[in-house]
């Protein structure tokens, strides 16, 4: 069964709260998102770069921390999101700044 896109318009309530009824994602989704975000390749290079200092088994523990730490900050923008009904990147204007 070949899959098909259906295109469709721009929502039209704009920057306002995502109606409840179009909502599809969660907050463990937004949780997962956004803390995969927080753990990749640059966490392990950087942890890399600290086993000349600290030794691998401190490395490791001291990228790991660092993990967690980012990642409950991105989970807790995606909670956020997901709360009040609106996009990440709309309820971080106050942080990011309005250009």
């Amino acid at each position: 069964m070949p899959l098909r896109l259906r295109i469709r318009a721009p929502p039209e309530w704009g920057v306002e709260p995502v109606p409840k009824e179009h909502k599809i994602l969660r907050g463990i989704d937004f949780f997962v998102l956004w803390s995969s975000l927080g753990v990749g390749l640059l966490v392990l290079v950087a942890g890399s770069l600290l086993v000349p200092g600290l030794g691998l088994l401190e490395a490791f523990l001291v990228a790991l921390a660092g993990s967690i730490i980012g990642s409950l900050m991105l989970a807790s923008a995606g909670l956020i999101g997901s709360r009040y009904g609106v996009p990440t990147m709309v309820s971080l204007r106050p942080i990011l700044g309005i250009k």
